[in-house]
């Protein structure tokens, strides 16, 4: 891709005029992208005047952004149990996992050169039509893929819910087994005679050790475990 100045200096000896604007693209497309070629086409029509514009990447389309981790964040991932502090933890956790990655990728974006063009057009107006060449330096291409990034982040989130919900489920399940050995050790409950006691000594109990381990316990999962208790402590009693 040749400079401004190469532009200007090639022009300027071929006596026309030159005006920089705006990237606006072509109408028609010279098979060769050779500036001389289209000097010739604009000698033959006695076109005095050629333009030309160079496109930059926008850099901000390869930064990332804080609005590239709120899309991600609570999302499609949104379906974890509402009461797990865990997965509280987790979206805290990728917070500062995301601001390290943006840190370290923008701090590599910024030290490339923005201004550099990736695309040149020069033209002139034949018929009201834009006759010219495109020239590229698609230099961008090597750079990561910002998608690329972005599905890693992605990944990395749903990692960490999982985790986080795998966590909760193994901490559910250890209280439950606190409250099961409970049952085991406990004469309370033998004198809850019927299925509407039973119900509220199992709410009392899950109540009592969810506030103790700030995580929600159902109330209907012990009393399944204590219907079971129930029968075999009535057929126990038969036998008595």
């Amino acid at each position: 891709m040749i400079n401004r100045d190469e532009i200007i200096s090639i022009l300027q000896k071929e006596g026309i005029n030159h005006y920089e604007t705006e990237y606006c693209g072509v109408d028609l497309t010279l098979k060769s992208d050779n500036i001389h070629e289209l000097i010739k086409l604009a000698k033959d029509n006695e076109i005095k005047s050629i333009f030309f514009a160079y496109k930059v990447p926008d850099k901000d389309n390869f930064m990332l952004t804080d609005g590239d981790k709120l899309a991600r964040e609570r999302n499609e991932y949104d379906y974890y149990e509402e009461d797990s502090l865990i997965e509280e933890t987790a979206y805290q956790e990728y917070e500062k996992y995301f601001e390290k990655q943006k840190e370290i990728w923008n701090l590599r974006l910024s030290k490339l050169n923005f201004l550099k063009p990736t695309n040149l057009c020069i033209y002139c107006l034949l018929n009201g039509i834009r006759v010219g060449i495109i020239q590229f330096d698609p230099w961008t291409n090597s750079l990561p893929n910002k998608n690329d990034i972005l599905n890693e982040l992605d990944s990395k989130l749903y990692t960490m819910l999982e985790n986080a919900n795998q966590q909760h489920k193994n901490k559910r399940q250890e209280i439950l087994n606190m409250i099961y050995n409970h049952l085991d050790s406990s004469t309370e409950w033998h004198t809850c005679t019927n299925q509407g006691l039973r119900g509220r000594y199992c709410m009392k109990l899950a109540k009592e050790y969810s506030d103790k381990y700030h995580i929600v316990i159902h109330y209907r999962e012990i009393l399944y475990e204590l219907e079971d208790r129930w029968k075999k402590y009535k057929e126990n009693k038969k036998f008595m």
